[in-house]
């Protein structure tokens, strides 16, 4: 069953890459503990802080993982607001990103735990850093898995079947998920980077994906989730789980090098450098400087795939860099468009929130929710997300005795 309040409750936590294990691994280490009184998980821990959990006795077992990173900074007032379908994450009166990444996925592995019968979840640490904790696990825990899932793509509708510089699974799976994923209007395509895609590069010998799972903008202060959304990820994962009766096996080819291939002149690299340098202040355009640039990035991706083709023989548990430097454009080039779609024209919180580019301003909104922020010394309404004059304030004792940053949940949600 979906959890709603469980996935409000997860986008509450946070920790930033190297922290985890002060910042979230003490709240979700007391959150196993209840559910192992509930269903009596084994639980254990490698020398890296990875956390591994199993949950019945079974001779294979389906298999999700999630990160417990993100990126971005501890906020020590962080709150969680809905609005209809959309969870934001404020500190006080400013927008915060929310953490679905990869916080969703820790939630869903937390929910199937409590749902599925037989299943194994792991978390792990530092992803948002070069999948270090996923490059370090114990891959002999996932010899007894039927394949390995994890929920850690933005959207709502891919299913990736090559991620790390690898492919994740081969016809066999993909034959065997494909109905699911037309009913659920999904699509196989390529990713970047993940702890899954971490896991097939280094041969774990197991089908493994990344699935899109509600969340947006990621890696922004505008970063915002669908619950909606949420919940058909959290159905994709269940029926698969539902109707896998096997161990789906992949084994990355021998002495064949993973590095991408490229038909063209132009690698895919070098396109998504010189397009982001075009917006770079330098950037001059002219048919003479266009002839140095191109000089220029083709040499930095020469150097790269050169460097990968070293890692792909010497070390294949490393990422590429070219995957991750290409994780890292694909960043930018989303943080330009959603700040093109918001039409961010000023600092100020009412221009730059994504709520008010979602319609989340209600302007006929009675303000009966109001929160007074010390700060800047106002009315804020967490209906409407708006600081709303004292005159306008619906008061009532909740009003008076009411701070932002200090709210706390109850049946209808955060307030």
């Amino acid at each position: 069953m979906f959890n709603e309040e469980l996935l409000i409750e997860v986008l509450g936590w946070q920790s930033e890459s190297s922290k985890e294990k002060e910042q979230i691994i003490p709240t979700l280490t007391n959150y196993l503990k209840i559910l192992d009184k509930k269903h009596s998980l084994v639980i254990e821990e490698d020398t890296h802080g990875n956390i591994y959990v199993t949950k019945g006795k079974a001779s294979l077992y389906p298999c999700i993982v999630s990160h417990l990173d993100q990126v971005h900074r501890f906020c020590p007032n962080k709150t969680i607001i809905r609005n209809g379908d959309y969870l934001l994450a404020f500190d006080g009166a400013r927008q915060v990103g929310t953490g679905g990444d990869d916080l969703v996925g820790v939630f869903m592995c937390l929910n199937l735990l409590d749902n599925v019968d037989n299943i194994k979840v792991v978390f792990f640490l530092q992803e948002e850093i070069g999948c270090i904790g996923s490059s370090a696990c114990d891959l002999d825990f996932f010899k007894d898995c039927k394949f390995i899932g994890q929920a850690d793509r933005k959207g709502d509708a891919d299913f990736i079947n090559y991620s790390n510089g690898v492919k994740l699974f081969d016809e066999e799976f993909s034959k065997f998920v494909a109905p699911i994923l037309k009913d659920y209007k999904y699509k196989e395509c390529t990713g970047i980077a993940t702890d899954a895609g971490a896991l097939s590069k280094r041969n774990v010998g197991i089908a493994c994906f990344n699935i899109s799972c509600g969340y947006h903008n990621p890696h922004t202060s505008y970063e915002y989730v669908v619950i909606s959304q949420v919940e058909v990820c959290y159905n994709v994962i269940n029926d698969i789980i539902l109707l896998a009766n096997k161990q789906y096996t992949y084994v990355r080819p021998a002495n064949v090098s993973m590095i991408k291939s490229n038909t063209d002149s132009k690698t895919r690299l070098y396109n998504m450098l010189y397009e982001e340098f075009k917006h770079h202040p330098k950037y001059i355009k002219s048919n003479k400087m266009n002839y140095a640039y191109s000089l220029a990035i083709s040499f930095i991706d020469e150097l790269i795939t050169s460097y990968d083709k070293m890692v792909d023989e010497t070390a294949p548990d490393y990422p590429y860099i070219s995957d991750q430097l290409e994780e890292y454009l694909d960043y930018l080039k989303d943080q330009r468009e959603d700040e093109q779609m918001i039409g961010e024209t000023s600092k100020t919180f009412k221009d730059t929130s994504l709520s008010k580019q979602l319609g989340l301003f209600d302007e006929s909104c009675q303000h009966r929710n109001v929160k007074y922020d010390n700060t800047m010394t106002q009315y804020y309404c967490m209906d409407c997300f708006n600081y709303v004059d004292d005159k306008s304030t619906f008061y009532d004792q909740e009003t008076l005795n009411s701070k932002i940053g200090y709210g706390h949940i109850n049946e209808k949600g955060y307030y």
